[in-house]
């Protein structure tokens, strides 16, 4: 077990109730990892793993076979704890008064009753999604301004399966009529914004506030301000013709789909 330990980490641990692999949490949790190479299920030694895995397929996780004519005692839950050092342990609810708190910080444990659902928190910050055949195509990447990087908007479901995360497209009637809102972001630089506004035939100058407000005067063809702060801009004039080209103008600053 040493060696398994060293290699087998991440995600999930899991002692099967049922050797048929039918009954119990073990189904929620095969489904959720079948599909995850890293991941490590040990059965009986005596057990068919062929019929008992056949409901998951396709498996892409490990198996190992040994015998447990002993069990899982009590008494070795903590050294087995101590040995695996989780992230996270579930217990029955029935073990909540014979397995004390963990003096420890580095794991969290959770109980879990019959007919109950309990949400985890998951530890992974980030995971591989597959793309819907149909939603690749419909993909239209926009690259960025001050990147070497492309974007592109998509709107779709996201499914589990099999340990595996699906992005597929929504099924919904189209409407042409329906304006799709543009998305900007990044930081506003000034001498970009003032280089756009000289090319819209608007002469502004660059004054610098404090408490990190950047600030634009527009004087011709009538009196404008622009404030950039760091997490919003505001645009202040009486024209609004004037106020749609100054708007104009930051937009084709920022990075946006």
């Amino acid at each position: 077990m040493p060696a398994y330990r060293k290699t087998w980490q991440e995600p999930c641990i899991v002692f099967a109730p049922h050797w048929s692999l039918r009954l119990g949490p073990v189904v929620h949790l095969l489904r959720r990892w079948c599909g995850d190479p890293k991941s490590l299920l040990v059965l009986e030694q005596e057990v068919d793993a062929v019929l008992a895995l056949l409901p998951f397929k396709p498996v892409v996780l490990k198996v190992l076979q040994c015998s447990f004519l002993s069990g899982i005692k009590i008494q070795k839950i903590q050294p087995l704890i101590d040995l695996l050092r989780p992230k996270l342990v579930l217990f029955p609810q029935d073990l909540r008064v014979k397995l004390p708190s963990p003096n420890s910080s580095s794991y969290a444990v959770h109980h879990y009753s019959e007919n109950e659902t309990l949400h985890i928190t998951s530890f992974r910050k980030d995971f591989e999604v597959k793309l819907a055949t149909d939603l690749a195509f419909q993909l239209r990447p926009i690259m960025m301004k001050q990147e070497n990087l492309a974007i592109a908007r998509v709107k779709g479901k996201l499914i589990l399966d099999h340990g595996t995360f699906m992005l597929d497209s929504v099924k919904e009637p189209f409407d042409s009529t329906t304006k799709q809102m543009s998305l900007k972001w990044g930081p506003l630089d000034p001498n970009l914004l003032l280089q756009a506004l000289q090319e819209k035939g608007l002469n502004g100058s660059f004054h610098h506030e404090a408490g990190k407000v950047s600030l634009i005067l527009v004087d011709e063809p009538n009196k404008a301000s622009i404030e950039i702060h760091s997490m919003h801009t505001v645009i202040r004039t009486d024209d609004e013709s004037l106020a749609s080209l100054l708007f104009e103008a930051v937009n084709s600053v920022l990075n946006g789909i």
